[in-house]
């Protein structure tokens, strides 16, 4: 389990993390989580997953999007530079 703690008490279990969005009309971040349903009671069960969505605003937002900045690949496409031998 890795937690990222994004608040003084508030902590999130980024291994269940799917998707993180800005909000587009105010400051914030949506989280979008995968996680186990609570109380399933075989091993069948617990393969189970249900969604969650977790909104954060103010300075959880930017802990979280600090965190993001620092541990995220980066998967966008870049242009290539010029070469210099051109």
């Amino acid at each position: 389990m890795r937690l990222v703690k994004v608040g003084a008490k508030h902590y999130i279990n980024a291994d269940h993390m799917i998707e993180v969005y800005p909000h587009l009309v105010e400051p914030g971040l949506t989280i979008v989580m995968a996680a186990p349903q609570a109380g399933a009671s075989s091993d069948t069960e617990s393969t189970l997953l249900k969604i969650y969505t977790i909104d954060l605003h103010g300075e959880e937002a930017q802990n979280v999007t600090r965190w993001l900045e620092t541990v995220a690949e980066d998967g966008v496409k870049h242009a290539a530079l010029p070469s210099a031998s051109g």
